[in-house]
């Protein structure tokens, strides 16, 4: 299977959900930071194949991508657009379970960025 592109989504005021997490924790956690940039690309390599203990898929086409940090869980929600790229939404630290809040923050963003791709989408390499 050839690998998927990473899409940022880009929210309606230019807002880069997780690339700003991305940047932020790049400094102030860099063992985290080596977590999360391994783990998106192994996702970028497997896609849709991705599965258990580090992907995990939570209905309505939203998937979560699973890491942690000591005993802060990470989430990274993301959804897929077509074959060829998976758009990374959201990112949260998790506690029991993901809040429905969250779940709905980034179906709407999937619906959003499926009527207008071009207007939600942002390509950068870590």
């Amino acid at each position: 299977m050839p690998p998927v592109r990473i899409v940022y989504f880009k929210d309606a005021r230019g807002g880069l959900p997780v690339l700003e997490w991305l940047r932020t924790v790049r400094f102030r956690d860099p063992r985290l930071y080596s977590r999360a940039e391994f783990l998106i690309q192994r996702l970028a390599a497997e896609g849709y194949a991705m599965r258990r203990p580090y992907a995990e898929y939570l209905g309505q086409g939203l998937y979560e991508l699973r890491f942690h940090s000591g005993r802060v869980q990470i989430r990274i929600l993301y959804f897929f657009h077509g074959r060829e790229a998976v758009v990374l939404s959201s990112v949260l630290r998790k506690e029991d379970r993901i809040p429905p809040i969250e779940l709905g923050r980034a179906a709407l963003r999937k619906r959003e960025f499926e009527s207008s791709p071009g207007e939600h989408s942002h390509e950068e390499d870590l």
